[in-house]
C-alpha cells in the first residue's frame, strides 16, 4: 500500500490560487514562482508522514514575502483541513493531518536576481491500495 503523491497534491492545491506552481525550477521562472519539494516520508501501515517545503521566488524580497504570506495562508491547517480528499493522477489522496513545521522565512539563493522564502509543512496521507 502507498499514499498519493504529496507533491502533486500540494501543486494542484496551490495552483487553484496561484498561476506559477511546479516541482521543477524553470531557468527563467515566471514570478512569483512556487516550487514544491517533498522531503522525508516515513510511514507505518496506515499513514505516510510527509514533509513538504514550498519555496517562493520573486524579483525582490518584498514581493517574495508578500507571495509567501499568501501561500502560507492557504497551507494553514485551518484552511487545508485534515480529513479532506483530493483526486490526483495516482488516485484519491486522503489527508489525515496538516501541521506547520516552519512558517515561510527568507533564505539565501544562488541567483542574485531572485529572492526566496521557504516554508515547511507536514502533511500526513492515508495509505491505500489504489494511490
Amino acid at each position: 500500500m502507498i499514499a498519493a503523491d504529496v507533491e502533486e497534491l500540494v501543486v494542484n492545491y496551490l495552483a487553484q490560487s496561484f498561476p506559477n506552481v511546479g516541482i521543477d525550477m524553470p531557468a527563467a521562472p515566471p514570478l512569483p514562482f512556487y516550487l514544491v519539494n517533498g522531503l522525508t516520508a516515513p510511514s507505518d501501515w496506515v499513514t505516510e508522514y510527509n514533509t513538504v517545503s514550498v519555496h517562493v521566488f520573486a524579483a525582490n524580497r518584498t514581493d517574495a514575502s508578500i507571495a509567501a504570506r499568501a501561500m502560507h495562508a492557504l497551507m494553514n491547517p485551518w484552511v487545508l483541513n485534515p480529513k479532506v480528499t483530493f483526486t490526483l493522477s495516482t488516485g484519491v489522496a486522503k489527508v489525515d493531518y496538516v501541521c506547520i513545521l516552519e512558517k515561510p522565512c527568507w533564505r539565501a539563493y544562488e541567483n542574485p536576481n531572485l529572492e526566496r522564502y521557504c516554508g515547511r509543512y507536514r502533511i500526513d496521507l492515508r495509505l491505500n491500495q489504489t494511490s
